[in-house]
Parts: structure tokens; sequence; C-alpha cells
């Protein structure tokens, strides 16, 4: 009796076990992105961009593995109080593995590893021609996804990376280091599953 027990448990069991394993192919977010973008040896000031981030990973391996590419866009004031304004734009291309955890089918945290360009636009209407740079640039975070009302729709509560960056925006020949973070939110959409 006892076995026969199990066995329909079990039996009962396997569709929700099988359900809470599957995983979407394809990822693709978007929404709203916040950089802490550290001082460039102008006036020993960090300062608060706003912007965008985009991104699409594929699932290449075990449920877990993604491959990601990813692009966001920041942007500010670089000197406050003063006119004629300087606008500052940083724009991040970056791509690397990424790891979720896909143990609860609700909620899903990641992490991720990318590597790629930064771009660094400086824009004076006082001053002819605008300063710009495009150095190295990797981020390493996560972050965690919360499935949505439908199993194509999450909700990323949060992605914190830390960002480094390396420019030269003096054209001085030497590259400097900057220590960034950068805060997302936004919606996913899942397409495709791998069962």
């Amino acid at each position: 009796m006892q076995k026969l027990f199990l066995f329909v448990a079990l039996t009962l069991a396997l569709p929700l076990i099988a359900q809470a394993q599957e995983a979407s192919r394809v990822e693709v977010f978007g929404g709203y992105s916040y950089m802490r973008l550290e001082d460039q040896n102008i006036d020993g000031q960090d300062r608060d961009l706003n912007g965008y981030n985009v991104s699409g990973a594929i699932t290449i391996f075990k449920k877990s593995i993604a491959l990601k590419g990813d692009v966001s866009g920041h942007f500010g004031d670089l000197l406050t109080n003063v006119t004629p304004r300087t606008d500052l734009g940083q724009t991040l291309f970056l791509f690397g593995p990424q790891f979720t955890f896909r143990k609860s089918e609700r909620i899903q945290p990641f992490a991720h590893a990318l590597f790629g360009v930064a771009r660094v636009k400086h824009e004076n209407d006082a001053v002819p021609g605008d300063i710009t740079d495009t150095g190295f640039a990797f981020a390493l975070g996560g972050g965690v996804d919360v499935k949505g009302l439908g199993s194509k729709l999450a909700v990323r509560l949060i992605q914190a990376d830390y960002v480094r960056t390396k420019l030269d925006l003096v054209n001085s020949g030497d590259s400097t280091s900057s220590n960034n973070i950068r805060i997302s939110t936004g919606i996913v959409l899942r397409f495709g599953k791998i069962e």
C-alpha cells in the first residue's frame, strides 16, 4: 500500500517538477538604469547618471549557462551650476557568459561577467567639437528576475553591476581606470523553451 501511495504521489508531482526545470531559450531585457560614475579627474566629485539598459541572452548549455549581449547608455551633467552646460554621456557595449540559478520557477537569480567597450562623450555648446574616447570596459554582477503573469514575462527586480572602464579623455596617451556602479530594473521577455 505504501509503494502504491508513493507511486501515485510521484506521478502527480512529476509534471510540477518538470515544469520547474523548464528554461527559456532566449531572454530579452529592457529598462531603466542608474550609474554612479567615479570622478574623471575633473573636480573630485562622482556623477549620478540616468539612462537605459537593454540586453539579450541565449541559453546554450544545461538550462543555466547563456551568452549575453548588453548595451546601456547613461547621461547627465559633467559640471553642475556652470553655464554653458556640459553634457556627459557614456555608452557600454558588453558581451559575456551568464549563469542563471533555476531551482525556483518564480524567482531566478543570475550572475554574469561581461566584457567590451565604453564610449564617453562630453558636449559643450560654447566649445566647438566634442571630447570623446572609446576604451576597454567590463562588468561583474547579477540580479533577480521574478516571473510575471505568464511564462513569457518577468520583472527584473534588480540588476547590480560593478563596472570598470579604462579611458583617455584628455588624449595624454595614458588611460585612467574608473570604478563605477550600475543598477538597472525593468521587464524581461522570454521566448522558446529548453526542456
